[in-house]
């Protein structure tokens, strides 16, 4: 075709649309003829051009055959020496990508490198570009202060060309910065990881250099601590000091020695826990009729204990299986309920359940005091457990129980008004010594440990010399700091710490996975029990007194996806939705199927009781007595209260009135219920629920376990340890339990509990139970977790599936360690 009608046609060719990234287009090329032709631009397929590489000295005579982008089906000639300039495509592309870079805009060019080295990897020139824009890019991520990035980009950039200009001081300087952070948070690992690449990068680099200096510093200086410790025979202190040796740098001559003298004489485990259970924090304080928070007491026996059977307090099951043994211990599942045994002797039922028999091992002493356990001691626990004026009473145990008779010094036989399911159960209980005058004085310790110091975080426990079990090789102490979950993991693959108590959920999978290398020095194992989450609403009153009110609050949480969220491997036996506040097995109704979520109907309900409450708040006269959180047996809707909380809703307020203050949801201070009740926040608004989540102490909880309601609370986020319900439905809903205010359903299905003399008929009434509170929604459900605990492999004997992670503290065996540089 001649030059003339190949002009012609170029005039009818339309530019590539420019709303699209270059690199987006279809391909094409770009000529560029000479002024002889106006300097016209034709867009044109790509050339074929052998390996897409323009011939190097072209003749003038020769031509080049092109299609033009609006004419594919035609094919032309056009002359090289018509030709001022040939831009390929893919040279376009990254011209545009180097503008881009040249301009700072670095997401933008991000994109066309990447389609360049996914489709063109050897074009001329586009090494150089992209080392410029990784160094550009780690530039922009310093004044960022994203040293973390900064640092990648110069790796990427090191390793396309190791002699660029500059390189080793931004590299320097990136590393530093990191290094100051690491530091702050005595993460010495990652440091000594920083420093050895920075130095096999750059041999004898000033800050690598400065920085190893220091450490090796600071770990001498600990070094010597560690010895004049060992000297003085202070072992706790050296051990934890040849701990920190390692942690700062474990090729410290003579380090590693020492450490081992040190374990050989105190072997220490250190564990990670979400918070302490503290000395006030274990009681249950009775307050005086002033209010005061003085300590009751009934012959000398104090209801301020260690609470090792706590339906609601993780901390205090925990803290109080390492110092204390009870009369009898829950350790593993059953087919009906759970196992059993006498930590402190031998237990039997006699006469068809009817009496119960405790044979007590001989000079059971307590870690102070002259005094040893006999039968005298377990007869005036179990009758304490059991008298009217008492204010540890268990009203359970104190109907059921007939007579407590000492028949030799170490035996004692107690006699049972009727057969119960699980008596074991409900003596769970710390049996102390007659001569203990009660707080302020500590109740001393009758378990393998005993506190010896607390901070804010960590306390640690030393062996109890005079524990009647004690074992040799045992660790001689138990540190238990208190870690945010990210920490604690990375201090436990370090070999900073032993285990970590709990496990948050959305940190399991990747745990799991690690567990699960050839080679792991990690290990993931459940506990023997779920717990199951609800909430509990405030006997006090208010919006949550309705009936219409909790079933609103069940509908508008979407608890599926906050599970989902919670637990990232759902795929963990136990984890599940809730519909009852017991686990899953003998006492839950097969026929009682979780609500589902339907913000629609949730909303409609709360608009619906804001009125009831409304209308109530202005009736004339009083008001009827608060009736809890359900019914009578004959339907009638609860009454706002008289007391306590009053109703939020004031005569003559609008439902939006009454929902202007938000509902208080108290939890428990740890990252799994935080995270929880966010969520729970962020759900309840979409259908016009306003909740202010707040975090409880465990001694605040510890009074809500006991019937003592938090003021000021409206529900109460719950991690439910309902383990043997045919015991925990007392205590949860009986009298003085956590939900005492059920409704009379409620107590009539605990009246035919107690009056089981077979597991039919216990199964039958913990069915009826569970169908009440479904009904009521005495509480609101929530969900089912399986809890979990990690640890080092080089700590053995550790029981598979625990209760409580210091069920078996006395097998754990800590094998020696000393951390690698």
């Amino acid at each position: 075709m001649s030059s003339a009608c190949f002009l012609i046609a170029w005039m009818l060719a339309p530019a590539a649309p420019a709303e699209l990234p270059l690199f987006e287009h279809e391909p094409f090329d770009r000529i560029t003829l000479n002024a002889a032709n106006d300097g016209a631009i034709l867009e044109v397929e790509p050339l074929e051009l052998p390996q897409r590489r323009l011939p190097e000295n072209p003749k003038p005579a020769d031509t080049l055959r092109v299609r033009l982008l609006s004419r594919p089906g035609v094919e032309y000639e056009v002359p090289w020496q018509a030709i001022e300039k040939v831009e390929l495509f893919e040279q376009m592309v990254l011209s545009a990508a180097e503008r881009l870079v040249a301009d700072g805009e670095l997401e933008e060019a991000y994109d066309y490198f990447a389609f360049l080295q996914q489709n063109y990897d050897k074009l001329p020139g586009l090494a150089e570009a992209m080392e410029t824009y990784l160094y550009e890019e780690a530039k922009a991520a310093h004044r960022a202060g994203r040293f973390d990035l900064a640092l990648a980009m110069l790796r990427e950039t090191y390793s396309r060309n190791p002699q660029r200009e500059g390189l080793d001081k931004a590299m320097g300087l990136a590393t530093s910065k990191l290094v100051d952070d690491y530091a702050e948070r005595h993460d010495y690992a990652a440091i000594r990881t920083l420093i050895a690449n920075l130095a096999e990068w750059f041999p004898g680099h000033e800050v690598a250099s400065r920085w190893e200096a220091r450490l090796k510093g600071q770990a001498e200086k600990l070094l010597q601590e560690a010895r004049s410790a060992v000297a003085q025979q202070r072992y706790g202190e050296a051990s934890r000091l040849c701990r920190n040796v390692a942690a700062v740098w474990p090729d410290l001559p003579g380090a590693k020695d020492l450490a081992e003298e040190v374990h050989g004489q105190y072997p220490r485990v250190v564990v990670a826990v979400f918070g302490h259970a503290a000395p006030e924090d274990w009681s249950v304080l009775q307050p005086d009729a002033d209010g005061s928070r003085e300590t009751a007491q009934a012959g000398n026996m104090e209801v301020s204990q260690p609470r090792p059977s706590s339906l609601v307090d993780w901390t205090a099951r925990r803290a109080a299986r390492l110092s204390y043994r009870t009369l009898m211990e829950l350790v593993a599942p059953g087919t009906d309920g759970g196992q059993y045994m006498c930590p402190l002797g031998r237990f039997a039922a006699e006469e068809l359940g009817r009496r119960l028999v405790f044979e007590l091992r001989p000079n059971m002493a307590w870690s102070s005091g002259p005094e040893t356990l006999t039968g005298y001691d377990v007869s005036r626990r179990l009758l304490w457990l059991a008298e009217r004026s008492s204010p540890g009473r268990q009203p359970f145990w104190a109907d059921l129980l007939a007579g407590v008779n000492v028949v030799a010094v170490y035996r004692t036989e107690v006699e049972l008004r009727r057969v119960h399911m699980r008596p074991e159960r409900l003596l769970q209980t710390i049996v102390p010594p007659m001569t203990w005058p009660g707080p302020p004085a500590p109740l001393p310790a009758n378990g393998p440990y005993r506190q010896a110091s607390r901070e804010d975080d960590e306390a640690v426990f030393t062996a109890n010399e005079r524990y009647h079990a004690r074992e040799i090789g045992q660790p001689a102490e138990i540190a238990e700091q208190v870690l945010e979950p990210a920490r604690a993991v990375a201090k436990l693959r370090a070999g900073a710490i032993d285990v970590i108590d709990r496990v948050v959920p959305w940190m399991l999978p990747e745990l799991r996975e690690e567990a699960s290398r050839d080679g792991a020095v990690l290990d993931v194992k459940p506990y023997a029990f779920p717990l199951v989450h609800c909430l509990v609403p405030s006997p006090h009153g208010g919006l949550v007194s309705r009936r219409s009110f909790r079933r609103a609050l069940v509908y508008g949480i979407d608890r599926e996806r906050i599970l989902a969220r919670l637990a990232a491997d759902r795929a963990t036996p136990g984890c599940e939705v809730a519909d009852g506040p017991f686990p899953r097995g003998y006492a839950r109704d097969p026929e009682v199927v979780a609500r589902p979520y339907e913000p629609q109907l949730a909303a409609a309900l709360a608009n619906v009781a804001r009125r009831e409450l409304v209308a109530l708040a202005a009736l004339d006269g009083p008001q009827p007595p608060d009736a809890g959180a359900g019914d009578a047996p004959t339907g009638a809707e609860d009454a706002p209260p008289a007391n306590g909380n009053e109703a939020k809703a004031k005569a003559g307020d609008s439902p939006k009135d009454a929902a202007a203050a938000p509902l208080v949801l108290a939890h428990p201070a740890n990252p799994i219920a935080n995270a929880a009740c966010s969520l729970i926040q962020r759900h309840l608004a979409v259908v016009g629920i306003v909740v202010a989540p707040r975090p409880l102490s465990s001694a605040e909880f510890a009074g809500a376990e006991r019937g003592r309601f938090p003021e000021g609370v409206d529900l109460l986020y719950v991690e439910l340890a309902t383990w043997e319900p045919v015991a925990d439905a007392a205590r949860l809903f009986g009298p003085g339990g956590l939900c005492s205010h059920g409704s009379g359903y409620v107590q009539l299905g605990l009246r035919r509990l107690a009056d089981a003399a077979d597991w039919p008929a216990a199964r039958a009434a913990l069915n009826t139970i569970h169908r009440a509170v479904h009904d009521e929604v005495s509480v609101i459900p929530l969900w089912q977790l399986t809890e979990h605990f990690a640890y080092r492999r080089e700590l053995q004997g550790l029981t598979t599936e625990p209760v409580t992670l210091y069920q078996n503290v006395e097998d754990w065996r800590p094998v020696f360690r000393f951390a690698s540089p």
